[in-house]
């Protein structure tokens, strides 16, 4: 005779879910067929008849919904990650001195060859010939760009401060994440729009 399977009677988070089941294997329930569903577009969980009673005192703990928080504050912090390298990794777009927009690959493996360029026209800056067009830079459609050393050493330190910037978005963000109090609060910041971080 198979076990009766029951559906929760109120919504509950994909979070909240996480915690139930994480729950009731902590307290060694097997709880391999409590299942997350759409019921009219609301999640909601079924489960064993057998397992209402560890599943209503689980939901009805005080700190359940501090777990469910924390679970979605963990989540939230790996995606802003997760935006944040794909930021970084998707070129800095900049204007030249003769008008034209390129972008720069910013890939892992770009990054010391543009310290190691930028080394150079600083020297180059420093024995005066910063005028000098001696710098070529190589754009994300595989055009170069001849500069002069000047020019090219500040795209490259714009270049820097944008990634920066990047970065130190994304830590106001995993901050306006971890100061959160409710699950309201995290729903007011974006996880992949990286260019709201700032005002957070």
């Amino acid at each position: 005779m198979s076990e009766a399977m029951i559906y929760l009677e109120r919504p509950i988070s994909v979070e909240g879910h996480e915690v139930l089941y994480s729950e009731l294997h902590a307290a060694g329930h097997d709880p391999v067929r409590v299942g997350l569903f759409l019921v009219d577009g609301q999640h909601t969980t079924r489960f064993p008849e057998t397992l209402r009673d560890a599943v209503d005192g689980i939901l009805n703990a005080d700190g359940f919904a501090a777990k469910v928080l924390e679970v979605r504050k963990a989540q939230m912090r790996r995606d802003i990650t997760a935006t944040r390298d794909a930021a970084m990794a998707a070129g800095f777009t900049t204007d030249l001195a003769d008008g034209s927009t390129i972008t720069l690959q910013t890939r892992d493996q770009d990054r010391p060859h543009w310290l190691s360029a930028l080394a150079l026209y600083q020297a180059a800056i420093s024995a005066g010939d910063g005028s000098v067009q001696g710098a070529t830079i190589r754009d994300s459609a595989d055009e170069s760009h001849v500069l002069t050393y000047a020019e090219a050493a500040m795209v490259i330190v714009g270049m820097g401060l944008h990634g920066a910037s990047i970065m130190a978005d994304s830590w106001k963000a995993k901050d306006a994440v971890t100061n959160a109090a409710s699950l309201a609060d995290l729903d007011a910041i974006s996880t992949l729009d990286p260019t709201s971080w700032a005002a957070l």
